[in-house]
């Protein structure tokens, strides 16, 4: 069921609620650090879209909701723009740091926020920021307790079968390549009868380099790059981002 930010139209026991009504912002904690000034270790140093490095020292221990403050990715999405830490972390000035007293409503406010469009509440094109009254402004339903640890359940474990399926097709596609270049190697190092070696040049009517022309984001005919070509196979093409205008002939 999608939810309207009205309250008439909320389930009954649901409300529309503020983020600064429903934790602590702890934005004034955070200590940025250049990265020529970082001492490395161990602690998690967050960013806006989460681990940028590791120091040796720490000013957070605990349970936190970061929410990213600026960057593309408040439109671009590409990745959680509100993600949970834990235990000794350091963040930098580029995430909201938010506390709650209830865990469950941290996880509830976490899935929430990243199932929303932020766009109406970033201020700035070239440089997207969402700063601490915009996203303080976003109305949010509020359920009670006991929905909100039923819906953060449900959501859990759809997002845990997505990571096993994601997972077991990586391992599959794992085993399929090793097993396609186990059978690639097995058919060029153990030479049948009447098999001879030769030379590129004597079975190709020509071999030359390619165009030098200029690429763009489109056109006519793709372009296959060396970058393409991994350990015996051609991919992603022509599926990919390089294109002549048009076609180049040789004489």
């Amino acid at each position: 069921m999608q939810l309207r930010v009205d309250s008439g139209q909320l389930p009954v026991g649901w409300e529309i609620k503020y983020l600064d009504k429903l934790c602590e912002n702890l934005d004034s904690k955070r200590v940025p650090i250049t990265k020529f000034s970082r001492k490395s270790g161990n602690i998690p140093y967050y960013g806006a879209s989460g681990i940028v490095d590791y120091v040796d020292n720490y000013i957070f221990d605990e349970d936190l909701l970061l929410v990213s403050e600026d960057g593309a990715n408040l439109l671009a999405r590409s990745y959680p723009i509100a993600f949970s830490i834990t235990g000794k972390t350091w963040v930098n000035n580029h995430a909201h740091v938010l506390r709650f007293k209830e865990k469950i409503t941290q996880s509830f406010i976490e899935y929430y926020l990243n199932s929303i469009s932020l766009e109406p509440y970033v201020s700035g094109m070239a440089q997207p920021k969402l700063n601490q009254k915009s996203l303080n402004s976003i109305p949010i339903p509020f359920p009670p307790l006991p929905e909100q640890r039923r819906i953060v359940a449900i959501l859990d474990e759809a997002f845990e079968g997505i990571d096993r399926a994601i997972a077991n097709t990586e391992k599959n596609l794992a085993n399929s390549r090793e097993l396609f270049e186990s059978y690639l190697n097995a058919i060029f190092t153990q030479k049948g009868n009447g098999w001879t070696e030769t030379k590129l040049g004597d079975v190709c009517e020509k071999v030359e380099y390619g165009s030098s022309a200029k690429s763009l984001a489109e056109g006519e005919i793709p372009v296959l790059r060396m970058g393409n070509i991994q350990k015996t196979l051609i991919e992603n093409y022509p599926h990919h981002s390089h294109h002549l205008p048009q076609a180049v002939h040789w004489g």
